[in-house]
């Protein structure tokens, strides 16, 4: 059972997972045989894709070796995007750490490699700017604070942003009306437009004997 519609009027869905393409071509396709190939394309017009990598996930700072995930029962194995700058320090703090002195990325340091890998995303430098300022940190308790302050800068105006939006609720409310109308509006157009080509008459039309 496809579960995508098509999108009127044709689009380019190179953000969608390919199996939402798929279904929706599927769909398009599922129209009356007695409807013409050129206006069923006019209709349900066929999406496309480009193939992207998947993003990588960011990674676990209690576990070198794992990635973040939201479903993990344990709380402290991610950083939710509303954890709060204390949170955010406590359980940067109690990361997963290796004796090894000095902080730097090595194959056989993954949990060093981890936390590191969190600084660059959230400070936007590269593996080699990062790899330059570990060089002059004395240890894990030098670069602990730095990377907590890093991940705290980066999600302040995402959850300044959230919080006001969460503070209008009525706001949100119409623009999930506007929203639905929007989508309803061309939903039923298309609707209407691929039941004529069936065959079916719609409120308003003239009969075609």
């Amino acid at each position: 059972m496809p579960c995508s519609a098509p999108c009127h009027g044709g689009s380019s869905a190179a953000l969608l997972p390919s199996f939402h393409p798929e279904r929706t071509c599927t769909l398009a396709l599922c129209p009356s045989r007695n409807v013409t190939p050129a206006l069923r394309s006019a209709i349900f017009p066929s999406p496309f894709h480009t193939p992207l990598p998947p993003p990588p996930s960011p990674p676990a700072p209690q576990d070198g070796t794992s990635k973040m995930s939201k479903s993990d029962e344990n709380d402290t194995s991610r950083i939710n995007l509303l954890d709060t700058p204390d949170e955010i320090r406590r359980k940067i703090k109690r990361c997963k750490t290796d004796s090894v002195k000095g902080v730097g990325y090595h194959p056989d340091r993954p949990e060093a490699n981890n936390l590191l890998a969190i600084y660059e995303a959230m400070t936007g430098r590269t593996k080699e700017e990062v790899a330059a300022e570990a060089a002059e940190w004395i240890g894990w308790g030098t670069f602990k604070p730095l990377l907590a302050d890093a991940i705290v800068a980066h999600l302040e105006p995402v959850q300044k942003r959230y919080h006001e939006l969460a503070a209008e609720p009525e706001y949100l409310a119409q623009v999930l009306r506007e929203g639905a109308g929007a989508a309803d509006e061309v939903a039923s157009r298309t609707l209407g437009e691929a039941k004529r080509a069936m065959g079916f008459t719609m409120p308003g039309d003239i009969p075609k004997f």
